[in-house]
């Protein structure tokens, strides 16, 4: 660099750095001022509260300068507003607070705003249209669907926000024959980052719309979206835990279930391969689900017969039950990372890819570091083919990844900050290898679920060939 340009650089760091310590405080107290009662502070019960609702501590221990608590859309374009005219004053969004990575819904020194309180979940007159506000969890969501027997693809732990889940794609109970959550989206009500409110559908800025599903909320901030039911009451599932010594008839029976032959779109099956630090101990757990009303249906067969099960909670119930379930079953309050890829399924990969696992989980664990980490399992949703269910996630209308896709998620959990290095390095490690192993097995796929990405190494909309599309929406929003 040039030593002018050395100098200049020097100065405007300095003048950047007086002006941003400075900003914040003043753009909190102009949104305060415009929305009082709204605005919480550092020592704030408020601001503790919102603080320590985040899912994990990835997020829990970020610091605004100010948390803005929003009820109503016309409060978040005021917000907006005041914003645009601070560009130098950075701002997260939260919907649920359950993302995984540092910085997506909450943020160090600038301003968080929590969506949270937007959260009714009401069914339109015409008995199938539901609108949820953006801060309501999945949970709020079926206790209202589930008491007039109607259901979506919303997410499968109850404590899960609707906005990120569906601006990421989503994945629910009823995937492989319904797609992603976001294709039942029939509607969104959206601050764009000017501040005006707009509705955005099929028919009205439906480039917007079909980005919003699946493109994150790089376009705006949704406040409302207006989701399409469907008809259902109770179905069967629940959860099934394993020693590790069936780990070979496990792999054995997901990759029967992935053969296009025995493709059963009422069928979902998340099959997880759990080390737990604190006890020393490897499980096996598969989550499955049969939306239709069948017992031990033949297509879960390869699961349901693999003895010994430590627990089996199999039984029929409503969405709500199996939600709260998994939900149960989170570990929250922890660091956390995600990271995900995609295969084709074929005679060998999943072992492969679990014996790399397992050889990751080693250098998590390295120097008596206390970690929890699963390998997840799981389908990916079948496509939309109707054009006004159109989202952003990259695959071809005609294709049908629901069939011999795999989603590989590997989620590693830690309490010491200090050891979050070490293992977010094993598991960027464990994702190279394992795409080396499926690349020269000749089935590896570029597809990254957005949700699952892990922001360190990962671009699901670059590695979904959407990227670009997406910049020119955005630009234009």
């Amino acid at each position: 660099m040039h030593r002018l340009s050395q100098h200049l650089s020097i100065i405007l760091s300095l003048i950047t750095i007086h002006c941003c310590v400075a900003a914040p405080s003043r753009i909190c107290a102009d949104i305060s001022s415009r929305l009082p009662g709204k605005v919480t502070y550092p020592g704030d019960k408020a601001y503790n509260i919102s603080e320590k609702s985040y899912a994990y501590a990835n997020q829990q221990t970020q610091q605004p300068s100010c948390i803005v608590q929003p009820t109503t859309t016309e409060d978040v374009a005021t917000a907006v507003k005041l914003l645009k005219k601070a560009p130098q004053v950075s701002f997260a969004v939260r919907s649920g607070g359950h993302a995984t990575n540092r910085g997506f819904s909450n943020i160090d020194g600038g301003v968080t705003l929590d969506l949270t309180a937007i959260n009714s979940v009401n069914i339109q007159a015409d008995g199938v249209t539901v609108s949820v506000g953006t801060g309501a969890s999945w949970g709020d969501v079926y206790l209202v669907l589930d008491a007039a027997k109607r259901s979506l693809n919303g997410g499968r732990a109850s404590g899960v926000g609707v906005g990120g889940f569906l601006t990421g794609g989503g994945i629910g109970f009823f995937a492989l024959k319904n797609g992603f959550g976001c294709d039942a989206v029939t509607n969104v009500e959206i601050v764009l980052p000017n501040g005006s409110i707009i509705n955005a559908n099929a028919k009205s800025h439906r480039d917007l719309f079909v980005a919003i599903k699946g493109g994150a909320n790089n376009f705006g901030i949704v406040t409302r979206w207006d989701i399409k039911t469907i008809s259902k009451g109770k179905i069967w599932g629940g959860g099934v835990i394993y020693p590790n010594a069936t780990v070979p008839a496990q792999l054995d029976a997901f990759t029967k279930w992935k053969n296009p032959a025995n493709f059963d779109s009422a069928s979902s099956v998340e099959q997880s391969y759990v080390y737990i630090g604190s006890m020393k101990q490897w499980l096996v757990s598969n989550s499955l689900i049969y939306t239709e009303p069948v017992a031990y249906p033949k297509d879960l067969k390869v699961f349901t017969d693999i003895q010994p099960q430590i627990a089996n909670t199999l039984r029929f119930s409503n969405v709500t039950d199996f939600a709260d379930e998994i939900q149960s079953q989170s570990t929250p309050d922890q660091y956390t990372i995600f990271a995900t890829t995609t295969v084709k399924i074929s005679p060998t990969i999943l072992t492969k890819v679990h014996a790399l696992w397992q050889a990751s989980v080693a250098r998590m664990a390295a120097n008596n570091a206390t970690i929890t980490s699963s390998l997840t399992l799981q389908s990916i949703p079948a496509p939309p083919s109707d054009p006004s269910r159109a989202n952003s996630l990259g695959f071809n209308p005609s294709s049908t990844p629901q069939k011999d896709l795999v989603l590989v998620l590997c989620s590693s959990f830690w309490a010491d900050p200090a050891v979050g290095t070490q293992v977010k390095t094993a598991v960027a490690g464990f994702i190279n290898d394992a795409e080396y192993a499926a690349r020269k097995e000749g089935v590896l796929q570029n597809f990254k679920y957005p949700n699952y990405a892990a922001a360190d190494f990962q671009n699901p909309l670059k590695s979904n060939g959407v990227r670009d599309r997406l910049r020119v929406v955005a630009l234009n929003a």
